[in-house]
């Protein structure tokens, strides 16, 4: 028994430590490269800027187009510096994370998608703006519960098995909550 638990220990170790490699190769796969976009700096990797290889900074950086750094080593593109980090982290991660209380950021980041031709950030970026659509249209502005038909809440206890007396409290909403499921548990767990 001992020894399969020093077994399983070492596997264990073995595997954290195979999995902690590969991220520090990840990181330290190549020289940083710093990028200049409108006069701010960004530093990543070759990796990062290749993975998507038919985007604009796939192929910038992905040999195809010669390149010439500026006198500092950066290479220069005149687009917007303050939202790129949105984009760099896309291209870190794949994942999308943008403040909510940002309305107008989704048009600025569509632009620079498009320029960037990042297809997978564009498909992200347009299905956000689907739901904010959708969350402006008159279905999601009325009350789920309304104290003026009562018939909605007799027929909740009526599904829940409940007495008629029962008070309901709206613990979730999506469109004021947030859609992701993460979202949800922290309300209703």
């Amino acid at each position: 028994v001992n020894d399969t638990h020093k077994r399983e220990q070492v596997d264990t170790e073995k595997a954290t430590f195979e999995l902690n490699y590969k991220k520090v190769q990840t990181f330290h796969s190549s020289d940083p490269i710093t990028l200049n976009i409108g006069g701010k700096k960004y530093c990543t990797t070759l990796d990062t800027l290749t993975k998507h290889r038919h985007s604009f900074l796939g192929s910038m950086f992905g040999g195809y187009i010669p390149l010439k750094p500026c006198k500092d080593g950066s290479f220069f593109i005149d687009r917007d510096g303050a939202n790129f980090h949105y984009i760099l982290n896309f291209l870190r991660t794949g994942e999308l994370i943008i403040p909510k209380n940002k309305p107008h950021l989704i048009e600025m980041l569509l632009l620079e998608a498009e320029f960037y031709q990042i297809e997978n950030l564009l498909a992200k970026l347009h299905n956000i703006q689907k739901i904010d659509q959708a969350i402006k249209t008159p279905l999601f502005d009325t009350i789920i519960l309304p104290s003026n038909k009562p018939e909605f809440a007799e027929k909740l206890n009526e599904w829940a098995g409940c007495q008629n007396d029962q008070k309901w409290k709206l613990l979730f909403r999506g469109s004021r909550d947030g859609f992701k499921a993460s979202d949800f548990h922290q309300k209703c767990d």
